[in-house]
């Protein structure tokens, strides 16, 4: 397994320990939130939830686009070019 990889599975584990708004999910052994269930998350959660969305949202904006979609891209392009266009309607 690759250090990518472990990490990877690291951050799933922490992630699953966690459940729907920071309450943890039975048996996780994760502590819930201070002040109970329906109290909001403190910033410092929302600052690592965020940068856990950035991250992978980065790396997904990094990988190239799949062949598949450019040419089904390339395609609706087309056809939105060759569709006559619509006169405005004057009111």
């Amino acid at each position: 397994m690759s250090n990518e990889d472990k990490r990877d599975e690291k951050k799933m584990t922490e992630l699953n320990e966690v459940g729907d708004l920071g309450r943890p999910r039975p048996g996780s052994g994760g502590r819930p939130p201070s002040g109970g269930g329906d109290q909001p998350l403190p910033p410092e959660a929302h600052g690592r939830i965020a940068a856990q969305l950035r991250e992978v949202y980065g790396q997904m904006l990094a990988e190239p686009l799949p062949d598949r979609f450019a040419q089904l891209l390339d395609q609706l392009a087309s056809a939105e070019r060759a569709r006559p266009s619509k006169p405005e309607q004057q009111s």
